[in-house]
């Protein structure tokens, strides 16, 4: 007995596995192969959306980095030009004083706008400070201050130019500052 009752308990296992699969193997109605298509279909347009966007950004961002190495790889040698083109300005400093005429002048005239012409084809800025300018420690550096009638902390007069290569600052500019009139102020205060 008890193993015909074992049988039977083995076939009904077995109708209820073979009905569970079939189960399985069956497709609900409302999922046939055309709806999943659809269905799937603006997964996959999202996906190339994202990926495609992605790529730009990408390609952006190399871009910018690369002209950002340009940038900095030129910052070298122009920073090594920079004495060269003093001397030079130095030097034509001295000719302004002689015949404007002579073909000596007018070629190391045009020297100089050339010189001018690739730092400025390379983004350089030449900084020159006015007098009376209020001092800019991101711009200027003090090598010197004086008594003068300027207020205190402004720039009397600049030494030497400074230039910058775009926002990155190559040279700061030479300048002289003021300590205000100090006569005045000792005056003022041994009156009182």
């Amino acid at each position: 007995m008890k193993n015909s009752d074992s049988s039977s308990d083995d076939s009904s296992n077995r109708e209820e596995k073979v009905s569970l699969k079939d189960k399985e193997l069956e497709q609900p109605e409302s999922q046939n192969p055309e709806e999943m298509k659809k269905k799937e279909e603006p997964d996959w347009k999202n996906q190339a959306l994202r990926s495609m966007a992605e790529l730009e950004n990408y390609r952006k961002r190399i871009s910018r980095e690369m002209d950002e190495y340009r940038l900095r790889a030129n910052e070298v040698l122009l920073s090594d030009l920079l004495p060269i083109v003093d001397n030079f300005e130095m030097g034509m400093s001295e000719l302004d004083k002689l015949d404007k005429k002579d073909n000596v002048f007018q070629g190391l005239e045009m020297v100089r706008n050339q010189l001018k012409s690739l730092l400025e084809s390379h983004q350089v800025k030449e900084i020159v400070p006015n007098e009376g300018e209020e001092f800019d420690s991101l711009l200027h550096e003090a090598v010197s201050q004086e008594v003068s009638e300027v207020p205190e902390g402004k720039i009397i007069r600049f030494i030497r130019c400074g230039y910058s290569l775009g926002e990155h600052l190559l040279r700061p500019a030479l300048v002289v500052t003021s300590l205000g009139n100090v006569e005045k102020e000792e005056k003022e205060d041994s009156s009182v």
